[in-house]
């Protein structure tokens, strides 16, 4: 068992967790229904009642303010015992006047659910606390009340970053705080998975979680600790804005260092236009922000034996670059179930969508403009003219809910993240069958005709430079801000932050090429691959054998890869000449280079790509007759005069740097096929008909695969393996 244990800190934070537990208990199926895939033990434990029944509760802790609870009581009716009331025991010898608060009154909705009756519909003026639509019971040790301040008080209000460090330390320091609340939930742990942390950090809840991370962190050391961080609460003033953009950055300063994982999510992202959605309400925000992160962590509470089970570390490792990156961008794509077209991918026909637009370098523009970020908006400080930089994702994490993709492309995407040479976005999918439940408690956000009651979706956390920005505006504004103890310690921090995850993604600033000269866009070969086994048929060699084919491609993918890691490393023209400063004169050994570059290097990669004279990749008419007129000029003149002029040409510096870019793009899309080839031929297992044999021989031809010379590297280690291995063909 890998039990998560949940912790929940303010307002935000427990509307957001009353949808996650009210989605967890929709998961239970009981006699006689089918087994759920979700593994309820790690979400829930064991117990007994106070009548000694057994009971089954949430492992979470639920900290809020006095008033904020509402018709929430710490002993619920699987808890209570029934005792005197204390106000009908007269201790006095006099009479004693008894002073009560007003009580709440449930909620029509509760009424109905407490006594088994159908629910009436909720609405934004209907919901007026978090407990108005809760589904389940809490243990009374999950619920904590901090009684030092009060919701909404306009005399004491619970909103800078400094009053939630000083609460928990004066708490802390007379009740000890983690051996109170967090020691009972640890304990009733066999091997704890994660923590997962709900909290708002633009406010003071921001200060209590960091010095509550830190207390952990010291008593527990290293473990995995996911901060969803709910960002963006409505603002009265401009004033008020700027001092909680103040407060988050003062949270990811602190929260940061004791966290594995911290995923900021704003409260009112951009939705699409057909949506019902109200950003003003917190029932709304809440729902949707509830919705993302159950999805994304949904692939650690399956079982084991469960589609698309991977456990939050192996989740964590594929987008943190063993922590490197622990700050990722979230982003979400919503869908009727009806809809999708997975079903039929499966069926043969391709589907390459993506939660983030693209699977391994694949961009869907249509998927793309239906994804929803939740990234923060923190704007820049630097002006409206500051140009900003090129948006670029290093690593994803996908988890999709329902069938957005067939088993060959889930299996691809991932053969592609862990191919070691892949340049560009490294796309790992966890795809599962269980759709989200629209509940009765959950907003009419999305509805659709077709299934009323199911959402499919597909969350994506993804390491992208929309980190670094965000990391950078918020270093800004600590360094701008005028209360801040330790604004330059918190600006040098956030700074630091921004530029390791500037290091990761940065890119070349003249080619716009990654700075360990990978070009961004990348293939993963599929779609090249795939007409290629259904054109025209080559006569294939007889002698050739299954495991000839497969040590042919294993050898052709390493020359390859060689190959391009090779001509990766040479300068490009822009290279060369950006080492010159601007309004010099270009050196001789400069010239020389270029002109080398012009005539041997540009050729010599063309002519690499190239199977023979009828097959292979092409460059482009315009392109291939430019740099064929750049040969001939170049090589008529000498070193100095003309061919200082031709260098110093933007627009023919420009349009070499797109023959540059171009061949790059062809070099990895045929390493990329290749690979693709590999792993076709490698997994095709059974009997091989006579037009399945001759479309791997023909594309491999079209890659230009030499059988003569390649076999005769190999065939030492090809004669023997393929001894006894005849290659079957159907009849």
């Amino acid at each position: 068992m890998h039990e998560i244990v949940t912790l929940q800190f303010g307002q935000q934070a427990n509307y957001v967790g009353t949808h996650y537990w009210n989605t967890q208990e929709a998961y239970f199926t009981y006699e006689g229904q089918e087994e759920s895939p979700v593994d309820h033990d790690i979400s829930f434990v064991p117990g007994f009642g106070a009548d000694g029944s057994d009971t089954y509760t949430p492992r979470t802790l639920i900290y809020d303010l006095k008033g904020a609870f509402g018709t929430l009581r710490r002993e619920n009716a699987l808890y209570e015992q029934h005792v005197n009331d204390p106000t009908q025991l007269n201790l006095w010898n006099r009479d004693a006047v008894t002073l009560r608060n007003a009580p709440i009154e449930p909620s029509p909705y509760q009424q109905a659910l407490e006594a088994g009756h159908a629910l009436p519909a909720l609405t934004t003026e209907s919901v007026r606390f978090w407990s108005d639509y809760n589904h389940v019971y809490y243990h009374p040790k999950s619920i904590v009340q901090l009684n030092e301040y009060e919701l909404n008080s306009s005399l004491m209000p619970f909103e800078n970053y400094v009053t939630g460090e000083e609460l928990f330390r004066s708490l802390d320091r007379e009740h000890d705080l983690l051996d109170r609340d967090l020691r009972p939930f640890l304990e009733a742990c066999d091997q704890l998975q994660a923590f997962q942390i709900f909290t708002t950090t633009d406010d003071a809840w921001g200060g209590f979680t960091a010095q509550y991370l830190e207390r952990i962190a010291d008593e527990l050391g290293k473990g995995m600790r996911w901060v969803f961080a709910l960002e963006n609460s409505p603002a009265t003033t401009r004033t008020r804005r700027f001092e909680q953009m103040t407060h988050a950055a003062e949270s990811v300063y602190s929260i940061v260092p004791s966290a594995s994982m911290y995923v900021p999510l704003k409260n009112s992202p951009s939705l699409l236009a057909d949506s019902q959605y109200d950003a003003g309400s917190r029932w709304h925000t809440s729902a949707l922000q509830a919705t993302v992160l159950e999805t994304a962590t949904l692939s650690g509470r399956l079982r084991s034996s469960a589609v698309g089970h991977a456990g939050l570390g192996e989740v964590e490792t594929s987008i943190s670059s063993n922590g490197q990156r622990p700050v990722v961008e979230t982003s979400c794509a919503f869908q009727d179930p009806s809809q999708l077209s997975g079903a039929k991918a499966a069926n043969g026909d391709h589907d390459t969508r993506m939660a983030n637009g693209h699977i391994n370098g694949n961009v869907d523009d249509n998927d793309a403009k239906s994804t929803v970020s939740f990234m923060p908006d923190v704007p820049s400080m630097q002006g409206r003219h500051h140009s900003a930089p090129r948006l670029s994702t290093t690593a994803s994490a996908q988890v999709a809910r329902g069938p957005w993709y067939s088993s060959l492309e889930v299996q691809e995407a991932d053969m592609n993240a862990r191919d070691r040479y892949l340049q560009g976005t490294r796309t790992f999918i966890h795809q599962n069958e269980v759709l989200f439940p629209l509940l009765a408690s959950y907003p009419t956000i999305f509805r659709y005709p077709d299934s009323p009651d199911k959402l499919a979706l597909k969350t994506s956390l993804s390491s992208s430079t929309k980190v670094n920005t965000y990391l950078s505006n918020l270093a800004d504004v600590a360094r701008a801000s005028r209360t801040m103890e330790d604004r330059e310690a918190v600006y040098h921090g956030l700074s630091s932050m921004a530029e390791e995850m500037d290091t990761t993604v940065s890119r070349h600033p003249i080619l716009g090429v990654l700075g360990d000269m990978n070009i961004q866009t990348t293939y993963t070969g599929a779609p090249a691959i795939a007409p290629m086994l259904h054109t025209k048929t080559t006569q294939s060699p007889a002698h050739l054998s299954l495991a000839s084919i497969r040590a042919l491609l294993i050898h052709a993918c390493e020359s390859w890869s060689h190959h391009t890691r090779l001509q990766r490393s040479l300068p490009t023209l822009a290279q060369i000449l950006s080492a010159t400063p601007d309004n010099a004169p270009l050196s001789a050994n400069t010239k020389s280079l270029a002109l080398t570059y012009i005539l041997e290097t540009l050729p010599s990669r063309i002519q690499a790509l190239r199977a023979d004279e009828n097959t292979g990749i092409q460059l482009s008419d315009v392109n291939a007759m430019l740099l064929a007129s750049l040969g001939g000029e170049a090589g008529g003149v000498g070193m100095k005069g003309h061919f200082n002029k031709l260098l110093l040409s933007d627009d023919l510096r420009k349009a070499i740097d797109e023959v540059e870019s171009e061949i790059t793009e062809l070099e990895i899309q045929r390493m990329h096929d290749l690979g693709t080839l590999r792993a076709l031929v490698m997994q095709k297992s059974g009997n091989w008909t006579a037009e399945e044999f001759e479309a791997v021989v023909s594309t491999m031809a079209e890659l230009g695969v030499n059988f003569s010379s390649q076999q005769a590297e190999v065939g030492g280690r090809t004669r023997d393996g393929s001894q006894g291995i005849g290659m079957e063909i159907d009849s």
